[in-house]
């Protein structure tokens, strides 16, 4: 039945949160269809053969893997700490152990968890740099933490920031991403190929799961770790093949890498005005033709536009500046405007680039605690995101702080709800834009006719005049005989 679908639905959901809309059906009988990409294989057959010949190569790489228990109810003791489930059936991974403060860490996951599924994110910072964010969850005294509901970010880390960082976006995702498949794929395949287009779960294009980097600290764990086998050490070399696999898969799905104005807008980036003149030119022509495609700029605005940054980038003294230029200790809009306003730059070309810096708000004061200042001018939002803000901002401040909003039920239901709202509102405003539109069609019709009627009652009067004169003339001829 329709029910019976809906909770083993509900269960795969669970196993496998990547499932999305076009990977199941149900049919009109009520039966779930199910069209779930098959796991790649990445279990390198012959690498088992080799390790078994060679037992000695892999003694440095042996570590366990903890998967954490679903439900907190059973047994409190030491739980079973197996090698990850993505590993071939046929290799038995018998239970290993693991020192006494990793099974009391266990133990509290467990606890805290009640039931629900755990997941672990790794953060990574710069030395010397805090991440710069705090979250706010809803506690509930009979279910415990039931999730992150809002995210402050703090001032003084890297995600507080006000300067613009779109154009910063390209070099760094491309950094990111090719840093992590360096671990994986193959060094020719990332010499020849750019990132977005390498296919990662093409096996040409990958090492086999002995090669993969774990880095050094998996590595020295693996060194302190007894009593694993081969087959185990092999089952997880193969679960960090896919989870590399399947991070990157989604950071290339997900990533904004996906859209052209990403690359485009790099051509504000001072390093690569300076370390590549002809590359820069090309991303600039290409994001001027987006906002022309878009009616964002005429044609005309935007070939003066291209002359103008081309000329005023040739100049020697700019290029000095783009040398001495540190994305660390200026802001970005603030350099370009130091930098047009003292060398004589066009008012057409900082006009444009106030548009390219405000693409993307980001990092701008409004998302970050919902404070309200004059550090970032928005110019494409409409009056009632503006009004929608400053109520966030106002309700924020009056309640003492982000940290003392209570969450309700009904903000929850909102949140979960804001998509459908969100569809229904453009439902309501196109319906009453078809209102307008008909009350205002019906206005012209209205006025043209009116002004046919008002041209007909003229031709009318003019007639009715012409024979009232020749009337009158009659009169007066047969007056005088």
């Amino acid at each position: 039945s329709g029910q019976d679908s809906l909770s083993e639905l509900n269960q795969q959901l669970q196993q496998h949160p990547s499932i999305l809309p076009v990977d199941f059906d149900i049919t009109n009988c009520g039966d779930l269809v199910l069209n779930v990409p098959p796991p790649v294989d990445i279990y390198d057959t012959a690498f088992d053969r080799e390790y078994h010949q060679n037992n000695h190569e892999f003694e440095d790489q042996r570590v366990p893997v903890a998967k954490l228990s679903h439900s907190s109810s059973g047994d409190t003791s030491s739980p079973q700490i197996t090698s990850p489930s993505l590993a071939p059936e046929d290799v038995a991974l018998p239970p290993i152990t693991t020192p006494t403060y990793a099974l009391e860490f266990q133990k509290a996951i467990e606890a805290s968890s009640q039931g629900r599924d755990v997941l672990t994110v790794q953060l990574f910072k710069p030395d010397g740099s805090s991440l710069g964010f705090s979250v706010v969850g809803l506690r509930s005294e009979e279910k415990g933490e039931l999730g992150i509901f809002v995210q402050e970010i703090q001032p003084a880390g890297i995600a507080g920031r006000e300067t613009p960082m779109e154009p910063f976006l390209y070099t760094d995702l491309t950094n990111m991403l090719t840093s992590v498949m360096r671990r994986f794929v193959k060094k020719e395949v990332l010499e020849k190929e750019y990132v977005m287009k390498i296919d990662i779960f093409k096996n040409e294009n990958i090492v086999s799961a002995s090669k993969v980097d774990l880095g050094y600290i998996t590595r020295d764990a693996i060194r302190k770790v007894d009593d694993v086998t081969q087959k185990q050490i092999l089952g997880f070399r193969q679960s960090c093949l896919y989870c590399l696999q399947v991070f990157c898969s989604k950071l290339l799905s997900n990533s904004p890498l996906k859209y052209k104005l990403t690359k485009a807008i790099t051509f504000c980036d001072p390093t690569l005005i300076v370390s590549s003149k002809d590359k820069n030119i090309l991303r600039i022509r290409a994001t001027l033709e987006v906002f022309v495609q878009n009616n964002q700029l005429s044609g005309g605005e935007a070939d003066k536009i291209e002359r103008d940054f081309i000329d005023f980038c040739s100049k020697l003294e700019v290029i000095e500046k783009m040398k001495a230029y540190s994305r660390k200790n200026e802001r970005l809009d603030h350099f370009w405007k130091n930098i047009i306003f003292t060398y004589d730059g066009s008012d057409e070309l900082m006009s444009f680039l106030k548009k390219v810096f405000i693409l993307s708000h980001g990092n701008a004061s409004v998302e970050r605690g919902f404070s309200v200042n004059k550090e970032c001018t928005i110019e494409n939002q409409s009056e009632e995101s503006l009004i929608a803000q400053r109520l966030v901002w106002a309700g924020i401040q009056s309640a003492g702080g982000v940290d003392k909003i209570k969450i309700t039920k009904s903000m929850i239901h909102a949140t979960r709800n804001a998509r459908s709202k969100y569809v229904e509102a453009q439902e309501q405003k196109k319906n009453e834009n078809d209102v307008k539109k008909k009350a205002e069609n019906e206005r012209k019709r209205a006025a043209k006719f009116k002004k046919e009627l008002e041209e007909k009652k003229r031709r009318l009067m003019e007639e009715a005049q012409k024979e009232a004169q020749l009337l009158d003339d009659q009169i007066r001829s047969l007056a005088t005989t």
